[in-house]
């Protein structure tokens, strides 16, 4: 008798064949973004996507502000806004890559999934 074990890795050189195929056929980081963006999320990452911009423009005024401080007080308080405004953006950008990540995971998912009910109906 053919223990689990044995069986899960004959199934896995099996399959070595056809997931090397599979991987030459992956998407690339652009067809991921906009399935993102034609999926759930897309107005949420229209809004983020805008005001990012905008608070890009607001950290450019910011720096502006901070280099032409005149006293280490004034320099201090543009430089928290600075960073406060930085760590925003960063937080959004890194929101949106999370939702792009998800999108991407649920589309390989319903894959796995229609591949596995292919492989029950072939049984």
């Amino acid at each position: 008798m053919v223990s689990i074990d044995e069986r899960i890795k004959a199934e896995l050189e099996k399959d070595d064949g056809e997931l090397a195929g599979q991987l030459s056929d992956t998407r690339g980081i652009n067809d991921m973004v906009w399935d993102a963006y034609r999926t759930g999320p897309r107005r949420w990452l229209t809004l983020i996507g805008i005001t990012m911009f905008a608070l890009t423009g607001v950290l450019i005024y910011l720096i502006v502000k901070f280099v032409g401080a005149g006293d280490a007080h004034d320099a201090v308080f543009w430089g928290v806004w600075m960073v406060m405004t930085l760590m925003t953006i960063l937080g959004m950008e890194l929101w949106s890559w999370m939702q792009v990540n998800r999108v991407a995971t649920m589309r390989e998912i319903r894959m796995i999934a229609l591949a596995l009910k292919r492989e029950q109906e072939n049984d």
